[in-house]
């Protein structure tokens, strides 16, 4: 099931057995999703609007990273030579 809280734009999908809820950053990571998990009768457009989540969240992530491969690559790096 598709959900996003009332009020926010974050999608959520509970996958699993019991099920653990993650965060899907756009269409375009669902759409991914659907090409490798068996997602019957999901569609981004059906998202239900709750009040509450209520599937337990760990932090976990459908989508891209924010940050650009240079980014990271000066973030290693300054790690690697002792900066912050």
């Amino acid at each position: 099931m598709l959900q996003r809280k009332k009020d926010k734009n974050e999608v959520y999908i509970s996958l699993g057995n019991p099920p653990k809820r993650y965060w899907i950053k756009s269409e375009e990571d669902f759409e991914a999703l659907r090409q490798s998990q068996p997602l019957k009768d999901l569609e981004w457009q059906n998202v239900a609007e709750v009040d509450e989540l209520t599937d337990p969240y760990e932090g976990a992530i459908i989508g891209k990273p924010d940050f650009s491969v240079s980014a990271l690559l000066r973030m290693l790096l300054g790690k690697l030579s002792g900066r912050k």
